[in-house]
């Protein structure tokens, strides 16, 4: 698997993004589950989306909106559709709304067993953070107590190689040392 992970929105190398996905030979999955909390604004996210995947049409990459939600009751469904993507374009907003979607679908287990070297596996904030082996330093930006699905107090990531935090407010220091 490929892995292109931007701070914000398609970050600064977008050409070797747009290569990734062109090599994979296949359509790409917009995955903006990380939107689904109660008081995000459902207006704004639709343009956010339309504008993200009208940039990656733009430039030959055909994309395909994939809701976590509708394979919640059917996870093994989205083992299909996934075999039909090249990659996927994964959203920022909340992590640990994003990873409950991932496990609940069944997508956190299916990336683990991806095994294809083409595969391309692209987001921006929420997006890269849910790859991290803890969530623990997430929860200074993002509540940690968001849970607009059926209860999931997953605080696991996918990989084991970081903790991003990623768009910290502050230029204050301190506050990042202090304990949890």
């Amino acid at each position: 698997m490929k892995y292109y992970l931007s701070s914000y929105n398609f970050g600064n190398e977008f050409d070797t993004l747009i290569t990734f996905l062109k090599a994979s030979g296949a359509p790409c999955g917009y995955i903006d589950n990380s939107v689904d909390f109660q008081g995000a604004d459902p207006e704004r996210r639709e343009i956010k989306a339309q504008e993200q995947m009208g940039i990656l049409e733009a430039h030959g990459i055909k994309t395909v909106r994939l809701d976590l939600r509708d394979y919640f009751e059917t996870p093994e469904k989205l083992v299909d559709v996934l075999q039909t993507l090249g990659g996927l374009w994964v959203r920022g907003g909340n992590v640990f709304v994003l990873r409950q979607a991932m496990l609940l679908s069944g997508l956190d287990r299916l990336l683990a067993q991806e095994t294809r070297t083409s595969f391309v596996y692209a987001g921006y904030s929420a997006g890269v953070c849910v790859l991290a082996p803890t969530l623990r330093p997430i929860a200074l930006v993002d509540d940690a107590n968001t849970f607009p699905y059926p209860k999931s107090k997953n605080r696991r990531g996918m990989v084991s190689v970081y903790s991003p935090i990623s768009s910290y407010p502050t230029t204050d220091r301190t506050t990042l040392n202090r304990k949890r």
